[in-house]
C-alpha cells in the first residue's frame, strides 16, 4: 500500500493551471505535500499556487524536453526530490484522421504523449533510486479505451497514453519497484481542455478540420464538460486509487456498457 498522507512528500503536477490538475495540486497540498506546478498558463498557475501551502511553479511547455530538464535542474539545486508524478497536461484537437494537419498532429502528440515521456525520462530514474514509495498517474481519457469518429487526434494520443501507462506498469511491477503506476480515464469533467481556441495554445484555427461532424462533436463535448463532474471529486478518487495501488482509475460508470459492446466486438472477431 502507498501512504499519500506522508508529510513533506513532493508531487509534480503538469497541466496544473486549471481543472483536474489544479485540484490534484490542492488535494496533494492538503495532505501536506510540497507541490511542483507546471503549465503554459501563467495566470492559472498563479491562481493554483495561491491555493496550495508550498508550491514551486514553472510556466513551460511539457512537450519541450529541454524545458523539463531545466525544471529538474532547478529542483535539484533546492534538494527537492519528486515522489509523485501527475502527468496531467493535455490538449484537445478534433478532426478526421486524414484531415488533421501535419502541424496539429505534431502539436497534440507533443503535449499529450511526449509531455509524459519527457517527464518520465527526466524524473523517473531519481524516483527509482530511493527506497521511498511513490506513484505515477498519467491522465488519459475514456477516449483512450473507447473509439469514436471525428476525434482522431485526441483519441489516438489518449490510446497511446493508456498503452504507455500499462507498459510502464508492467515494467516496474516486474522489478518489484517502489513506484506504482495508474492511468486516469475520466469522462466529462469540468475543465478547459475542449477550448482549443485559447491563444496560449497557439492553434491556428485554419489548420483544424472544418468538417461539420467534427465541429458537432466538439460542441457536444464542450456542453458536457461545462456541466461535468467536479474536478475536486476526481482528485479525491485519484488519491484513493493511489493508496490502493490500483492501475485503472475511472470516473464515470455509465461508459461501462459502451466499453462492453466495443470489447465484445474484439472478442467476437478473435473467436470467429
Amino acid at each position: 500500500m502507498v501512504d499519500t498522507s506522508v508529510l513533506n512528500s513532493v508531487s509534480l503536477i503538469t497541466g496544473a493551471a486549471s481543472g483536474i490538475g489544479r485540484h490534484l495540486a490542492i488535494h496533494a497540498s492538503n495532505l501536506g505535500h510540497d507541490v511542483v506546478l507546471i503549465d503554459l498558463d501563467a495566470n492559472g498557475l498563479d491562481e493554483t499556487k495561491k491555493l496550495c501551502s508550498k508550491a514551486e511553479t514553472f510556466c513551460i511547455d511539457v512537450g519541450n524536453y529541454e524545458q523539463i530538464v531545466e525544471v529538474k535542474e532547478a529542483l535539484d539545486k533546492k534538494n527537492i526530490n519528486v515522489n509523485y508524478l501527475f502527468n496531467n497536461a493535455g490538449i484537445f484537437i478534433e478532426g478526421r484522421s486524414w484531415k488533421t494537419s501535419h502541424e496539429m498532429w505534431n502539436k497534440i502528440i507533443s503535449t499529450n504523449l511526449l509531455g509524459i515521456t519527457n517527464v518520465l525520462n527526466v524524473f523517473l530514474d531519481q524516483m527509482l533510486n530511493t527506497d521511498i514509495k511513490g506513484h505515477i498517474v498519467n491522465t488519459a481519457s475514456m477516449a483512450g479505451v473507447i473509439v469514436g469518429g471525428f476525434l482522431a487526434p485526441y483519441t489516438a494520443t489518449k490510446h497511446a497514453v493508456v498503452g504507455l501507462s500499462r507498459s510502464l506498469y508492467e515494467e516496474l511491477k516486474e522489478t518489484n519497484s517502489n513506484i506504482g503506476v495508474s492511468v486516469l480515464c475520466p469522462g466529462v469533467v469540468q475543465s478547459q481542455i475542449i477550448e482549443n481556441e485559447r491563444p496560449l495554445l497557439e492553434i491556428n484555427q485554419d489548420d483544424l478540420d472544418g468538417d461539420e461532424n467534427a465541429k458537432l462533436m466538439k460542441t457536444m463535448l464542450s456542453e458536457g464538460v461545462r456541466n461535468g463532474l467536479e474536478p475536486s471529486m476526481v482528485a479525491e478518487h485519484v488519491f484513493e486509487a493511489i493508496d490502493k495501488e490500483e492501475f485503472w482509475i475511472f470516473t464515470h460508470q455509465e461508459f461501462a456498457d459502451t466499453y462492453k459492446e466495443y470489447s465484445q466486438e474484439i472478442l467476437d472477431s478473435m473467436n470467429s
